[in-house]
């Protein structure tokens, strides 16, 4: 039996996806990917994304109870491409610089790639009239980034490598470097992709210059 938009089925756990079909749930959430870039988040339904992901609709909201869960499942899931590079377990042991240089090179590659550009233009887009999906994709990509970058920091300090008052509000400055001359040109076409290498160099460049401020004078 299908169901509706109002009753979905108990799979659903409180955090939103459930671990039904880790198979199932990929399958699921890269159709609402394609379907939210080509259409747009409101044109696109959940019964369109059954057909995209070629499942029932009941096994679309075995997954998730809508379409904004879909999209935090999305966003989480590439935030956590870059978090993912360096683990906090191993943070304190680590030199700063192949720390920070590890996670500026998956942060600045990811922000960069067509998918990244293309969720960011979906909900720039969409937030004015959806101001759900800018809190999802706040909480989700960049505030769970910033959190984990700044957790890194602090393990950093412990140690004795930095010298940081603020975690969060230097994790903040350090992303913002990172962004730094490519994102916003590339976001409204009026840059190509830069090569790898330049994007490496330019990470490279800000992890040098945080160092300075930031680095221990021990």
């Amino acid at each position: 039996m299908l169901h509706s938009h109002n009753d979905p089925p108990a799979a659903v756990e409180a955090g939103g996806l459930s671990r039904y079909s880790e198979q199932k749930r990929r399958q699921i959430l890269q159709a609402a990917f394609r379907l939210f870039l080509r259409h747009g988040f409101e044109a696109t339904t959940m019964d369109a994304i059954a057909r995209e992901a070629d499942v029932s609709k009941a096994t679309v909201y075995a997954h998730a109870k809508n379409k904004q869960e879909l999209f935090a499942g999305i966003v989480a899931g590439r935030a956590a491409l870059i978090y993912g590079s360096v683990e906090l377990q191993g943070a304190e042991s680590a030199a700063p610089e192949d720390a920070l240089s590890r996670f500026a090179r998956h942060f600045i590659q990811l922000i960069l790639s067509p998918e990244a550009q293309g969720i960011y233009r979906l909900v720039v887009a969409e937030a004015p009239r959806n101001p759900e999906l800018g809190r999802i994709f706040f909480e989700q990509g960049p505030r769970a980034v910033t959190q984990r970058l700044a957790a890194i920091l602090e393990a950093q300090v412990r140690t004795g490598h930095l010298n940081v008052d603020d975690p969060l509000a230097a994790a903040q400055e350090f992303l913002g470097m990172l962004h730094g001359k490519f994102h916003l040109p590339c976001v409204l076409g009026v840059a190509g992709q830069p090569p790898v290498e330049e994007l490496e160099r330019a990470a490279e460049r800000v992890v040098r210059t945080f160092l300075k401020v930031y680095g221990s004078m021990r």
